[in-house]
């Protein structure tokens, strides 16, 4: 749902990337990015992903921030942000790498991470 408050869309990457269609952009850059058609990888799930949610939710807050500028400013978003990001995140090897149903529909672990030595910063 698409929802509106002082002229900005409220709601974060949920209403930018799964919104219905028309409320938002991912569906609006030109892609197909179904499943694993032309290379791409892509699941309607998206938000089981921590690398997918940081980097939409960043790219929502990149959009709310220049799309009141003039319509240039939007040309340039896109053109700078939106398609290098989607290019990334929708690679063959981005976060989506293992999507391919029915084969897998699981997320793929995530690496480990072990606490930096005390004092190291």
């Amino acid at each position: 749902m698409r929802v509106i408050t002082d002229g900005l869309v409220v709601g974060g990457a949920a209403v930018f990337a799964g919104g219905a269609p028309g409320d938002h952009l991912v569906n609006a850059g030109g892609f197909s990015v179904c499943g694993v058609d032309g290379g791409r990888r892509w699941d309607p799930q998206w938000w089981r992903y921590e690398e997918a949610g940081t980097i939409l939710e960043a790219l929502w807050e990149s959009w709310e921030q220049m799309r009141w500028e003039d319509a240039m400013t939007a040309v340039v978003w896109y053109r700078d942000y939106f398609w290098p990001v989607m290019d990334r995140l929708t690679a063959e090897d981005g976060p989506f790498w293992d999507y391919d149903p029915p084969r897998s529909t699981e997320v793929p672990p995530q690496w480990q991470v072990s606490p930096a030595p005390k004092g190291w910063f």
